[in-house]
């Protein structure tokens, strides 16, 4: 069995059409309430599933990709951290972050799963560290890499 980011937008357009039929109403606090509340705790629970029964990626782009099995939570940890600038980019760099944020989570969780130098097995994200100036270019250049990196279902034509 695998998983991977493809699990992971299915889940998102669920989460979007549980908005579309007014279960949640479409503001920013129920939005945020969303992201780091239901969407944290899927993360966990796959991790969990991903730790148990050794689940593979399902396609990966090896170092040069960001993320073998998610990339939604690198996006909404930078959206997170786009307003604020106290916590530079490079923070990620360090070895113990706090799980103060999802973008340190989403970090700490590659740490746990990968093994060797940071640069080595997480070239993109560690790219990003040295080389983005602040949060809210990481954000946007992370939806453009979501774009290109994720194949989203398109309709028949």
């Amino acid at each position: 069995m695998d998983y991977g980011t493809g699990h992971e937008t299915s889940f998102a357009l669920f989460l979007l059409a549980l908005m579309l039929v007014r279960l949640y109403e479409p503001m920013v606090e129920e939005e945020r309430s969303l992201v780091l509340q239901v969407f944290v705790r899927y993360l966990e629970v796959c991790w969990k599933l991903q730790d148990t029964y050794r689940l593979e990626p399902a396609g990966s782009h090896g170092v040069w990709g960001l993320d073998d099995s998610s990339f939604l939570g690198y996006i909404f940890g930078s959206a997170e951290l786009r307003e604020q600038t106290e916590i530079p980019v490079a923070a990620v760099l360090r070895q113990d972050l706090p799980p103060t944020n999802l973008y340190f989570m989403m970090i700490t969780r590659i740490r746990q799963v990968k093994i060797g130098p940071f640069q080595e097995h997480s070239s993109q994200l560690h790219s990003i560290a040295m080389g983005v100036p602040n949060w809210k270019k990481v954000n946007s250049g992370l939806f453009k890499m979501y774009e290109v990196s994720v194949p989203l279902p398109r309709g028949v034509k």
